[in-house]
């Protein structure tokens, strides 16, 4: 990701780093930035930009505007910015929820480089050792066979303990508690941060216990809402729909479009997209893991 990061800024005036919280957006971002503003911590310096969102950008480049999405006319500024100055990596934004789109009125296309970051991989957390590759075997390289690095109890709770950086030195039952601890806060508070909305946590719950089931595969909404209803919560196929926005926002879960054999393939226009819990590490998504083994 550092290196991903840092070939952005060389071709773009800026980079939005996009992904759920506590995934190290603003770990990553600090690597390469030389000045930064936390929108998220100082509520002076927010309410400052939100009467002028040019002060946000003054300071050594590449700038870091840390959950920009607290002061949405930042964007038009840092659009502004980097067509008047014409130089690659000002600024970075980093943003948890992505405001309604009627808050950005510009794409800011070949401005803003928008990359998208998830929990750790097992090769970044330390856990792999790469040692088969992906792009090797797509390029037809000839690999040789290696001895696996963990059992499969092992590789059961590096599952349940997820890719959440602040959990990597944590034991399995820690880790596992701070998962159910932020899902918690999604459900009671994150959610209507989102967009005003006050929802019912208990249905919040319930759906994303539904969705864990159904991680991965083509779903309708109505066996979303049959399965929430199931877990005592009435649940109907409009709600599930206005609380997936929502969650999509948050980066709670993410959607992964369907895939074609071909070019002219119609599977990625008429298939609808799966959807997965952004980290393997839910108590949810353990749970219906649990039911199945």
């Amino acid at each position: 990701m550092d290196n991903v990061l840092g070939q952005r800024l060389r071709s773009h005036g800026a980079v939005l780093i996009e992904g759920p919280k506590a995934c190290g957006k603003t770990s990553t971002a600090r690597q390469l930035a030389a000045s930064e503003v936390r929108l998220d911590a100082d509520v002076a310096v927010r309410r400052a930009g939100l009467a002028e969102p040019a002060i946000l950008l003054e300071g050594p480049t590449p700038r870091l505007i840390n959950e920009w999405q607290r002061v949405p006319d930042v964007w038009d500024a840092v659009r502004n910015a980097v067509d008047d100055r014409q130089q690659d990596g000002q600024f970075i934004l980093t943003g948890s929820a992505t405001p309604s789109e009627a808050l950005i009125r510009h794409s800011c296309a070949m401005r803003v480089s928008r990359l998208q970051m998830r929990p750790m991989s097992l090769f970044e957390s330390g856990d792999s050792t790469g040692a088969i590759s992906l792009a090797a075997l797509l390029t037809g390289e000839k690999l040789t066979a290696v001895p696996p690095a963990h059992d499969l109890a092992a590789i059961a709770e590096l599952t349940c303990r997820g890719g959440w950086p602040a959990t990597l030195h944590r034991s399995i039952d820690d880790a596992q508690q701070s998962a159910r601890n932020d899902l918690d806060t999604i459900a009671g508070t994150d959610l209507s941060e989102v967009d005003g909305i006050r929802r019912d946590p208990r249905k919040v719950k319930a759906l994303l216990f539904s969705l864990a089931r159904h991680n991965a595969t083509y779903t309708d909404l109505k066996v979303l809402a049959a399965d929430a209803t199931g877990q005592g919560e009435p649940v109907t196929s409009k709600t599930v729909s206005t609380y997936l926005d929502p969650l999509l926002r948050l980066w709670v879960v993410d959607e992964q479009s369907a895939w074609g054999g071909h070019l002219r393939s119609a599977a990625q226009v008429r298939s609808k997209p799966k959807r997965h819990l952004i980290d393997p590490s839910s108590p949810w998504l353990r749970s219906a893991q649990t039911q199945v083994l």
